[in-house]
Parts: C-alpha cells; sequence; structure tokens
C-alpha cells in the first residue's frame, strides 16, 4: 500500500466517526424545525469522500494527500432535503444554531442567493468537527448541503445526467442547463408563496369577557404572550384540536399570563427531550391546560416530550442496527480479527451508548462498557434463542472484554478497574 493509501487508510476511523456523530446531531437538530405539519426536514444521505475523490481534490488545489486530509472541507458529506425555500433558510439558520452552541465551528455557504454557474442552489454548512479515538484527536472537513425538493432533484438530474468534474461543458449546455435551473427556482418561489400564504401572521382583536375561542382572539392572546402574530396554520390547529371542548379566552388568557407555568411548561418539555420547545407548541399546550387542567398539560408535555426523543432515538438506533455485521458470528469476527487501522474499540463504544450499556468511572469518567448488558441486547438483536443464544452469548461478552476497551471493576460497577483495585487495595 502505498503512502497516500496508509495515510487515508489511517484518518478513515476518525472520519466514519465524525459521520456519524456529527449525522446523530444533525437529526436531532431538525427536530427543533417547528411544527411537522409545515416544516419538513430529513437527512437524506452521507458519504465519506473515497481516495479517488480525494486524489482528484489534491490535484486540483496542488495538494498532497495529506494537505487534502487537512484541508479538504467535505471529507464527510450530509444531504439534507426540505420542502421548499423558506424550510432550507430555518433548516440551515437552526442547524448552524445548534452546532455552534456546542462550540463546533460552522459557516454557511448561501447558494441560493449566490448560484453556481449551472444554476444550483443550496445552503452548504462548512464544519470544522473534531474526533478522538483511543487518545488521538483530529479535526474533519464536514459539509452539510441542505435543498429543497425541487433543488435536490434538479441537482441529481444534473450530476448523473450532464455533469462531470472531468468534462468541460459546451457553452450551449452551461445556458440551457441555467434556464431549467431558473424555471426550478421559479417553481421553487411559487411553493414558498403558497407556504407564507398558509404561515401569514394573523392580526387579532381583544376577546369579550366570557367568550368563547375564536380565530380573533387566539391571535390576540398569542401576540400578547409572546410579542408576535401567530401563523395562521397555529390558529387553524388550535380552532380544529379543541373544537367542543369548554376553553374560554379568559380563562385562556389567565394561563398565558402565567410565566411560571410557561417556564415549566418548557422545562418539563426539555427534561423529557433534551430540546427547548417552540413558541407554537408552548401556546397549545396553554390551551390544552385551560381546557383540561394544568397538570393534564404538565403530564401531556412530559408525554410528548418523550414520544419526540424516542423517535429520534429510535432512528438513530436503526441506524446503528444497519452497521452490524449480519451474523454475530461476524461480529464475534469483526471484534476479535481487525485490519490494520480498524478502531472496534471505537465501535463498542457506539454500540454501548446506542443500547444504554455505557457508563463512567465515579472518579475519572473514564467510559465503561457494561459488557453483560451490551451482549444481551446484541444477542436479541440477532433473534437467537435456547443454546445458539447461550453459546453466542459467551463467545460475544468474551470479545468485548478481550477487546481492550474499559469493562470496569467486578465487584463496583461504578468504578474502572483501576480505580476499583486503588480502592481495594486502600481499605
Amino acid at each position: 500500500m502505498g503512502n497516500a493509501e496508509d495515510k487515508y487508510e489511517k484518518m478513515l476511523p476518525f472520519m466514519d466517526a465524525a459521520s456519524k456523530e456529527l449525522g446523530k446531531l444533525l437529526t436531532e437538530a431538525l427536530s427543533n424545525l417547528g411544527d411537522p405539519h409545515l416544516v419538513r426536514a430529513r437527512v437524506d444521505s452521507r458519504r465519506i469522500k473515497t481516495l479517488a475523490s480525494l486524489k482528484r481534490k489534491a490535484g486540483e488545489h496542488s495538494w498532497t494527500v495529506e494537505n487534502a486530509l487537512d484541508k479538504a472541507i467535505d471529507l464527510v458529506g450530509f444531504r439534507v432535503v426540505c420542502n421548499n425555500l423558506q424550510d432550507v433558510e430555518r433548516a440551515a439558520s437552526v442547524l448552524a444554531s445548534s452546532l455552534k452552541t456546542k462550540g463546533i465551528p460552522v459557516t454557511i455557504q448561501d447558494l441560493i442567493k449566490n448560484p453556481t454557474r449551472t444554476g444550483y442552489r443550496a445552503s452548504h454548512l462548512r464544519i470544522r468537527f473534531s474526533v478522538e479515538i483511543a487518545g488521538e484527536k483530529r479535526t474533519i472537513g464536514c459539509e452539510v448541503q441542505i435543498r429543497s425538493l425541487l433543488q435536490h432533484a434538479w441537482a441529481e438530474l444534473s450530476r448523473a445526467d450532464v455533469y462531470t468534474k472531468e468534462t468541460e461543458l459546451a457553452p450551449s449546455l452551461v445556458r440551457s442547463m441555467e434556464r431549467l435551473a431558473q424555471q426550478i427556482h421559479v417553481a421553487d418561489q411559487i411553493a414558498n408563496d403558497i407556504r407564507e400564504e398558509i404561515a401569514r401572521p394573523h392580526e387579532g382583536k381583544p376577546p369579550k369577557d366570557g367568550s368563547d375561542l375564536t380565530g380573533s382572539s387566539i391571535a390576540f392572546l398569542y401576540q400578547q404572550a409572546f410579542g408576535a402574530q401567530p401563523p395562521d396554520y397555529v390558529i387553524q390547529s388550535a380552532l380544529n384540536e379543541f373544537k367542543g371542548t369548554p376553553v374560554r379566552a379568559d380563562g385562556l388568557a389567565l394561563i398565558l399570563k402565567d410565566s411560571d407555568f410557561l417556564r415549566k411548561l418548557g422545562s418539563h418539555y426539555e427534561g423529557s427531550f433534551g430540546w427547548e420547545p417552540t413558541t407554537e407548541q408552548i401556546f397549545r399546550w396553554a390551551v390544552y391546560a385551560a381546557a383540561h387542567g394544568i397538570n393534564s398539560a404538565l403530564q401531556l408535555v412530559a408525554e410528548e416530550g418523550l414520544a419526540d426523543r424516542e423517535e429520534i432515538d429510535s432512528a438513530f438506533i436503526g441506524e446503528v442496527e444497519s452497521e452490524l455485521p449480519q451474523t454475530w458470528q461476524d461480529l464475534v469476527e469483526r471484534i476479535e480479527h481487525t485490519e490494520k487501522d480498524d478502531d472496534p474499540q471505537h465501535d463498542i463504544l457506539r454500540w454501548a451508548e446506542t443500547y444504554g450499556a455505557l457508563g463512567e468511572c465515579a472518579i475519572c469518567a473514564t467510559k465503561i462498557v457494561h459488557t453483560d448488558s451490551l451482549t444481551e441486547v446484541l444477542v436479541e438483536h440477532y433473534g437467537l434463542e435456547g443454546d445458539e443464544a447461550d453459546e453466542a452469548a459467551e463467545d460475544i461478552e468474551h470479545a468485548l472484554f478481550d477487546s481492550g476497551v474499559e469493562t470496569g471493576d467486578l465487584q463496583d460497577r461504578s468504578l474502572c478497574f483501576y480505580h476499583g483495585d486503588v480502592m481495594r487495595r486502600d481499605d
């Protein structure tokens, strides 16, 4: 294997870790976009740059492969697809803000206002993502491409049918692509206009004492509470969901004036889900409280937070499970017989975290893999029973013990092996 191949293979585990860890952060952040009936975005795909692609980029910039591994902004790439342009802008803002709050450097490249020569439009996030494996740290250049559905279709068409890096496009073809891209952009803008009409702010009027909820009174009370006019869909959603319930405008007004209760709604949701709720969610829960009582509303908030958390976790677990070897024998082989630069310890820690089998030492905070718990989940994953389940459990647990991961003290699961031994000697 040549020098370039060696350097690429050594970096590959770090790129793989960045793909998985950053992918989870992106999925979690996208869940905070807003009303799922109107604001939709998903992580459509991800990829790690191949060695051949890296060599091409190195050649374009007169870099060595080692330089390219340090300087390339897209060693790991993600594609996020949104319903329309408004969602693209909001997704870019939410993702960038979420990552920055975690201390992850992010810059935004706006290709909607400044499209490429062929008319490609999107928002790109450029991220410097730090990864640590076995005490070694690397920073990986990552790029997130955020597109509308129409622009995504156009980008796939142009990439697959008419555009490659190796081919210089004829001027007539470039002009045709620009015209088609402009038509797609017009369609995107029309879709955006429809969205804005649905979500347009609604100006309300003060309700009369004792009156039932109306669209006008909802708009007025929302603006009083949150300092902004509500989108029309918020009003219609509230009217439809709470139709026939005994909600009076003055009762809702009292609840919305209770800042302590509104904060409690937010903290209950954040405690269950891990993210702050939107004002639209808080308003809906306030209406629910007016209809069914404060305690019922707090219970609903906690339940919805858990449901949202479970949805995110389920998607992540599904992704991890799709990466597991096909059979338990292959799993043991993967742990025990590694190729150069493989990092089974990183995989084991990821599995343990995903399945709730990861703890840490109470003294030094070293990550501890609870092999019995992880083995039990893995045996269940492969659908094993009887003697085969017993055989698999024994082989998997032995492989985990021999892999070099910290499995903790046998007598005190809250301590790593070292500090468990130290504590016994001190006694």
